[in-house]
């Protein structure tokens, strides 16, 4: 059997929110490791666009920024947008301008495999990587937990962070309740080419049968995520691409003019998840693993980056040795993030229940909140993850 090996920090999950806390906590000088079933690909200009692209905040650009990695996504294929539009099929607009929030910048879009690959390029000067690895058994305790890996490795850390997505291994091992809300919707994402280039708008309409997405890609190109109930999103999804163009351009009221697909179409299931706990003993429950939310207002991943950027922030000077600062710390961290995570996550699952079963009073809703400016800014604040209570990283 071999020797237990040792470290302050252990991160499950090698997706952006584990690389970047793992990025992030060893720039505090502590040991650290990542698990992950395999590396990912390393992007390249020349690839295909991934399909997986997130609509990243200022808040989450500044602490990929302290990650070092923000220049180098920011300078590559991010699709910047200033405005933003979200309209009703039953009435009602709600428009947005950075410069009238003082932001350049309401946002970015970008690929999954763009952000992941420049974390991986720094993970490999700061940490220890294992991958492919597989937990075999975890051991938890008060002052650390213990892991066998299924090649026989056994790793002690004083800190385990388990960022392995939706379907944690860790939380489950863990026995972590949640609490679910199936949408039985389905998110169908591609890349479109439109007559009318998107220069810079991130544009939304809520539709009798869910919200529809055309997001800037930077080169005049959209990105499309549009909510259908499962059964239709099984039919569209099996659409010649000239059929899905067609009703794509009469969903979008013709706005950017006729739309071709420009990649295939993919499609996952949508639903509300949240841990009834971020903490156990020494382990933190990261990003999906703790919440998973519609993705209509594009919080998902910036909710997780918070998470990080809130971790980071209540371990500084903390001794990891120190279990009395620890505790104080880690239930700090957990009151904190559940608390934000809930009124997000809560927020979200409301206004999607509205416009799904009262859109008119929804559209009355947006002409109100335009002409009401506190409550306009307040909203893009936390769009923006750069609110009071967001994490002081993402507020520089």
């Amino acid at each position: 059997m071999s020797a237990e090996r040792d470290f302050d920090v252990v991160v499950v999950g090698g997706g952006l929110v584990g690389a970047s806390a793992a990025v992030m906590l060893a720039q505090q000088g502590r040991r650290v490791m990542l698990l992950d079933r395999q590396r990912p690909t390393v992007w390249s200009s020349e690839n295909q666009r991934d399909l997986r692209v997130f609509a990243i905040s200022p808040g989450s650009a500044r602490l990929l920024s302290e990650c070092n990695v923000w220049d180098a996504i920011s300078n590559s294929r991010a699709g910047a947008y200033q405005q933003m539009q979200i309209t009703t099929s039953a009435g009602g607009e709600l428009a947005f301008h950075a410069h009238q929030h003082g932001l350049r910048q309401l946002g970015w879009i970008v690929e999954n495999n763009l952000i992941q690959s420049q974390l991986w390029g720094q993970l490999d000067n700061l940490v220890e990587i294992t991958a492919p690895a597989e937990i075999k058994q975890l051991i938890p305790g008060d002052r650390n937990t213990r892991l066998e890996l299924s090649d026989g490795s056994r790793i002690r850390a004083r800190l385990l962070l388990a960022a392995d997505g939706g379907r944690s291994t860790v939380r489950e091992q863990l026995g972590i309740a949640t609490s679910n809300r199936d949408y039985l919707q389905r998110a169908l994402v591609a890349e479109l080419q439109t007559e009318i280039p998107n220069e810079g708008v991130a544009w939304q309409i809520f539709l009798d049968t869910g919200p529809l997405a055309l997001l800037p890609l930077g080169d005049g190109r959209s990105s499309m995520v549009w909510s259908l109930p499962s059964e239709q999103a099984e039919t569209a999804l099996q659409w010649e691409p000239e059929k899905l163009g067609a009703e794509l351009t009469l969903a979008s009221n013709n706005r950017f003019g006729p739309i071709k697909l420009a990649s295939r179409v993919a499609g996952f299931p949508l639903q509300l998840q949240l841990a009834k706990q971020m903490r156990q003993g020494r382990v933190i429950l990261l990003g999906d693993a703790a919440h998973q939310v519609h993705p209509l207002a594009g919080q998902g991943v910036n909710l997780g980056f918070q998470d990080v950027a809130g971790l980071a922030q209540q371990l500084t000077g903390i001794e990891l040795q120190d279990s009395d600062a620890m505790d104080a710390a880690l239930e700090k961290f957990e009151r904190w993030r559940i608390s934000e995570n809930t009124l997000i996550a809560r927020g979200i699952d409301g206004i999607q229940r509205l416009f799904a079963d009262r859109p008119g009073i929804g559209g009355i809703g947006l002409s109100m909140v335009q002409r009401f400016w506190p409550l306009k800014d307040r909203f893009m604040q936390h769009a923006c993850g750069i609110h009071p209570n967001a994490p002081q990283i993402c507020r520089r």
